[in-house]
């Protein structure tokens, strides 16, 4: 299988690049964000 692509393609696919990442560290945030809250929820019932 042979993949083809144009320039105007390209050149597409690595102006997404930033958004892709945007996109993935802010689901990296939020899920961190949830972990942590978690986690401290659960230290405060023990105690």
């Amino acid at each position: 299988m042979k993949g083809e692509f144009n320039v105007p393609e390209v050149k597409e696919l690595f102006n997404e690049i930033p958004q892709q990442l945007k996109k993935l560290f802010e689901m990296i945030r939020v899920d961190i964000q949830e972990t942590v809250g978690r986690y401290l929820s659960g230290l405060i019932s023990m105690t």
